[in-house]
């Protein structure tokens, strides 16, 4: 995992540049997206109110995880 500044704001620049489709938000919150390699990346709250951008495969698991 690695640690990046800029807060919400920042997140959302991040995955927004990944050129996401297919966006939803669940009812708990987690944002999800679709790349056009078949990954997905998903925004999240972490369990210490931290904020997650992650990049996830289903045959690789998570590809790279940012905590902001």
């Amino acid at each position: 995992m690695k640690f990046r500044e800029g807060g919400a704001e920042q997140r959302q620049a991040d995955f927004q540049a990944l050129g996401p489709t297919n966006i939803r938000t669940n009812s708990d919150g987690v944002t999800v997206g679709n790349l056009p390699d078949g990954t997905r990346i998903i925004l999240r709250t972490s369990r210490d109110n931290g904020m997650t951008l992650e990049h996830r495969s289903d045959s690789r698991g998570i590809i790279f995880k940012l905590r902001y």
